[in-house]
C-alpha cells in the first residue's frame, strides 16, 4: 500500500480505504467491528500509512479518535491513539 499512497501523494491524490464491516475489499480484512474495539489498531494505523479519507459506518467514533490524535496530549506525546 505505501507505493499506492506515495504515488497519489505525489499526484495531489487522497487515497480512500473503505473500512465497512462485511464488504469484500475492506483494508487487510479489518472493519467497524475491529475499529469500534481498538481504532488506533485500524485507523490508527491507516492514518499513519497515509490513508486520507474513509467510508466507514461509524463516522462519530472516527472523529473523535481523530480529534483525540491531534489533542495538545497527544501532539506533545503524553499519549496518542496513533501508532509509533
Amino acid at each position: 500500500m505505501h507505493a499506492v499512497v506515495e504515488a497519489a501523494r505525489k499526484a495531489h491524490v487522497r487515497v480512500m480505504a473503505n473500512t465497512l464491516s462485511g464488504v469484500v475489499g475492506v483494508v487487510d480484512g479489518g472493519g467497524d467491528a475491529d475499529e469500534l474495539r481498538d481504532p488506533a489498531v485500524v485507523w490508527g494505523r491507516l492514518i499513519a500509512e497515509g490513508i486520507t479519507a474513509f467510508q466507514t459506518d461509524e463516522p462519530a467514533v472516527l472523529l473523535d479518535f481523530v480529534k483525540r490524535a491531534r489533542s495538545p496530549r497527544a501532539r506533545a506525546g503524553m499519549t496518542s491513539p496513533l501508532p509509533h
